[in-house]
């Protein structure tokens, strides 16, 4: 069994006192903050296995397979911005993956053939 707060058995002791529900809305699950996206591009790239990082700049990096190796920098992302420029890097592969420390990123693939690229 639980005990009480000294606070509240002194407040359910008042003959004054008002029971009453106190809510609180956070944007957490536990203690990780919760993200309320938003869609800021629709595209005409094909649906492919992709992934996003953002650096220490506040950039958006992004890369997709889906025919080769496609990347993609904007520097500064929002609802004005162009997401629409893609660099092809002249790899084949598909499976994909993107990370960042700082201001470094690495970009991970699969190659066709089987071996792991990174760059």
């Amino acid at each position: 069994m639980r005990s009480l707060h000294s606070a509240l058995l002194a407040a359910q002791k008042s003959p004054t006192a008002k029971p009453y529900v106190r809510v609180e809305v956070v944007e957490k699950i536990g203690a990780a903050g919760r993200f309320n996206w938003s869609r800021l591009y629709t595209g005409e790239e094909p649906d492919c296995h992709n992934d996003a990082t953002m650096p220490g700049d506040g950039s958006l990096v992004r890369i997709r397979g889906g025919g080769g190796i496609y990347r993609q920098r904007t520097p500064d992302p929002g609802p004005g911005s162009d997401f629409s420029q893609w660099y092809y890097w002249g790899y084949s592969g598909s499976d994909v993956a993107i990370c960042s420390q700082g201001a470094e990123v690495l970009a991970f693939w699969i190659q066709s053939s089987g071996w792991l690229r990174r760059r």
